[in-house]
């Protein structure tokens, strides 16, 4: 729940000995997410972070009352995430797996790492995303530091 997300989000925020965050599968709204990520991007002590799968995709109800996925994600999460890229200057190792990334945030994703010169980013996973080849080519350019990166496609 996002009461839940907001009581991790404190706790990150304020933990000077917090070196590794890994909250996955664990399917986190969008004001989750971004209060997630805001509190990792205050705390420069964390060194990996792994999101995977933690995105839902976004629902809404039909006449029916039958769930719609939506086929375009929001950009809460995903324009938080690229905050903290641009501005981290610790992390090492980040995974954000199957985190629902579209075009338009792998492009984020690619501006924020090519903006931070500083961030030592060793390992990236971006892998069971929904990226084009068009974005993997603008993201491959901004791996300067990287020794990993995991950018395979998300099998429909």
């Amino acid at each position: 729940s996002t009461v839940q997300a907001l009581a991790i989000a404190q706790a990150i925020a304020h933990s000077r000995r917090l070196r590794s965050v890994v909250i996955d599968h664990c399917r986190l709204t969008d004001e989750g997410i971004e209060a997630i990520i805001i509190a990792l991007s205050v705390n420069p002590h964390v060194r990996h972070i792994s999101l995977a799968g933690a995105a839902t995709y976004p629902q809404t109800f039909d006449v029916n009352g039958q769930v719609q996925t939506l086929a375009e994600p929001s950009r809460q999460g995903t324009e938080a995430l690229a905050e903290l890229l641009r501005f981290h200057r610790h992390l090492k190792i980040l995974c954000v797996k199957g985190f629902n990334l579209d075009d338009k945030g792998g492009s984020m994703v690619a501006k924020s790492l090519s903006a931070n010169t500083r961030i030592p980013l060793e390992r990236l996973d971006l892998s069971n995303n929904r990226l084009t080849d068009r974005v993997a080519t603008e993201l491959a350019t901004s791996f300067a530091s990287l020794r990993d990166a995991q950018l395979a496609r998300k099998s429909e």
